[in-house]
């Protein structure tokens, strides 16, 4: 997590903290995004990834396709990416890609969650290119419980994390 701290604040060079905003789905895709630039420089790659109900496609309803013409956030990702290319880019969507080379993870699925079917699929890729992974599934949780960690489905959340993580450290 520190490698993915230390890239985030670097792409982050110039920007007032104020204006920042760390919580969101966009910081599984970060985070997913310099696992994909380390992996591919065969630079060491963090020992885990947190992906709490992560954007990992550029169409978080239907992970197949890039743009729904129904939906009404289908400017979102390309707006985050810049370019329609950069939408096929796994480094700004890393569900994109390969998972072959990523680290153990822990994924948060959000029953009501807009991004579900993405979040599902990029779970089902990690399990299929051998990657250990926890698909922590939250019934009644919406996409952004974690904004509120009073809330009970976020308690649950953060303890099955501290679980994941303290697993984690044994080894």
């Amino acid at each position: 997590m520190a490698v993915c701290d230390r890239g985030y604040g670097r792409a982050l060079r110039g920007i007032r903290r104020p204006d920042l905003d760390r919580r969101g789905s966009a910081g599984g895709a970060l985070a997913g995004g310099v696992i994909v630039r380390l992996r591919d420089a065969r630079q060491a790659v963090p020992a885990g990834l947190v992906a709490v109900y992560p954007a990992m496609h550029p169409n978080g309803q239907q992970p197949d396709e890039l743009f729904a013409a129904d939906d009404p956030f289908r400017y979102v990702p390309l707006n985050y990416a810049g370019s329609v290319e950069a939408l096929r880019d796994p480094v700004a969507f890393p569900g994109m890609g390969s998972m072959q080379g990523f680290p153990r993870s822990f994924v948060v699925v959000c029953e009501n969650d807009f991004l579900r079917p993405s979040v599902e699929r990029f779970v089902t890729q990690l399990q299929d290119a051998g990657v250990p992974v926890e698909r922590w599934f939250e019934p009644d949780a919406m996409h952004g419980h974690l904004n509120d960690p009073s809330h009970p489905e976020a308690v649950r959340t953060l303890a099955g994390l501290a679980e994941w993580i303290g697993a984690g450290s044994d080894r």
